[in-house]
């Protein structure tokens, strides 16, 4: 009986390695269809050096904050508009001062929002990179483009 037993063991283990490294092949040989079968299966996060991200979540929140960005961009650009207009009608010395200070604040404004824009779509285009290579399939869009200027 304990022969059997120690059989019985011996075989189960065999069949536990042996499935541990029929798992490790398929990822070695056909890696974005396994990970296209866990994707759809669920699992969306990966672990990199004990830290675990989800891959998709940080592409959308980026993809987010880029697309508020370009929001942005457009208020600035109609409120230097705006303030264009108050000013060449206005006819008070002063108040063209305040409009002509305001528009330089408005267009730093902008251009630090530009420069943000650039930087979060350069992110946008490196998260994309980096899941086009864990997984080829997943094919993720890029935000609207902004208007260029």
């Amino acid at each position: 009986m304990s022969a059997r037993i120690e059989t019985l063991r011996s075989l189960m283990t065999l069949l536990r390695e042996t499935v541990i490294v029929f798992a490790l092949l398929l990822f070695l040989i056909l890696p974005g269809r396994v990970n296209s079968v866990l994707t759809q299966a669920g699992f969306t996060k990966a672990a990199f050096a004990g830290f675990e991200v989800d891959l998709q979540a940080s592409v959308d929140n980026t993809k987010s904050a880029s697309e508020t960005i370009g929001k942005l961009e457009e208020q600035l650009k109609e409120m230097s508009v705006r303030l264009d207009d108050i000013g060449r009608k206005s006819s008070e010395p002063a108040v063209k001062e305040q409009i002509s200070n305001l528009s330089v604040q408005v267009e730093k404004t902008h251009a630090e929002t530009r420069a943000v824009g650039k930087i979060l779509d350069a992110s946008v285009a490196k998260q994309q990179s980096i899941i086009r290579q864990v997984s080829p399939q997943v094919n993720i869009s890029q935000r609207a483009v902004r208007p260029k200027e």
